[in-house]
């Protein structure tokens, strides 16, 4: 269970400091109040991070760039 935590944080730490997922998501929220971007952006990184814990956790799971390739279109 640790090392798969460990997988699950390296991982998750490596997507969001992509400047390419962070860009986007802030585009998503571009239209947002400026009063509640904070905490939607918060709320997306939660449901990609729900979402991708069982394709990260399987051993048939993407690359990194394969998953920020297909999260970008």
């Amino acid at each position: 269970m640790v090392n798969c935590r460990q997988k699950l944080d390296e991982t998750f730490e490596e997507v969001f400091s992509n400047k390419m997922v962070l860009s986007k998501i802030r585009k998503c929220l571009y239209q947002t109040n400026a009063n509640e971007r904070d905490d939607l952006e918060q709320e997306i990184k939660i449901k990609i991070m729900e979402k991708t814990t069982p394709i990260i956790l399987n051993n048939d799971s993407p690359g990194l760039w394969s998953f920020i390739y297909n999260f970008s279109e």
